[in-house]
């Protein structure tokens, strides 16, 4: 099965949006694109969390982007290129971009400026993960995953997401309904035998 990219949209208050100037003039947005041990909103029957240091394996050594609006033809920056900085820390992926004098990114600064923009959303494809449940909830507990691509977005909820279709199997599989199957004792058989034929 193909590998698909899976997206999650954090909020202001959890993204921690932040936009500056250096004395160069460069600008640059930062924020988190994930936040680690924290149980997202209710994303269609399930919550997510992810562990510490989902996205560490991947930091280094994949191309990761910052696009606009998820858009792989809006390009902001780029990771080997040099224009983007990512750090795991305890509270989760913290990303800075240092944006060029683009339309692109004077566009996101507007957006930034006026309010329009305030979320961060990560594109990833889980590797390790699970699904369990805790309290009669279900949780998709990623421990590991690869980081594709991160944007700043306009979305202002976390239960804003997709999901691939690996995933919903899973998902799928921990909803199916127990089976219990009944196993008759000896004592129990040795009846239904006697019954059966003595009527």
């Amino acid at each position: 099965m193909k590998k698909e990219i899976e997206i999650r949209n954090l909020p202001q208050d959890i993204a921690k949006v932040q936009l500056r100037q250096e004395e160069d003039g460069a600008h640059h947005i930062s924020g988190y694109a994930g936040v680690y041990d924290q149980l997202s909103h209710d994303l269609g029957g399930f919550q997510e969390r992810f562990a510490a240091g989902a996205f560490d394996e991947w930091i280094e050594k994949n191309e990761v982007w910052c696009l606009h609006q998820h858009n792989p033809t809006l390009p902001l920056g780029r990771l080997l290129a040099g224009t983007i900085e990512l750090n795991s820390d305890d509270y989760g992926l913290a990303t800075d971009c240092t944006l060029a004098n683009t339309t692109i990114a004077r566009d996101l600064i507007a957006d930034v400026e006026h309010g329009n923009l305030t979320g961060m959303s990560v594109g990833f494809i889980p590797v390790d993960f699970s699904w369990i449940k805790e309290e009669d909830q279900v949780i998709h507990e990623v421990r590991t995953a690869e980081l594709n691509h991160y944007s700043p977005c306009r979305i202002a909820a976390y239960a804003g997401t997709t999901i691939s279709a690996r995933s919903l199997e899973s998902l799928e599989e921990i909803n199916k309904p127990k089976v219990s199957v009944f196993m008759p004792s000896v004592e129990t058989l040795e009846k239904w035998q006697w019954l059966k034929k003595n009527g």
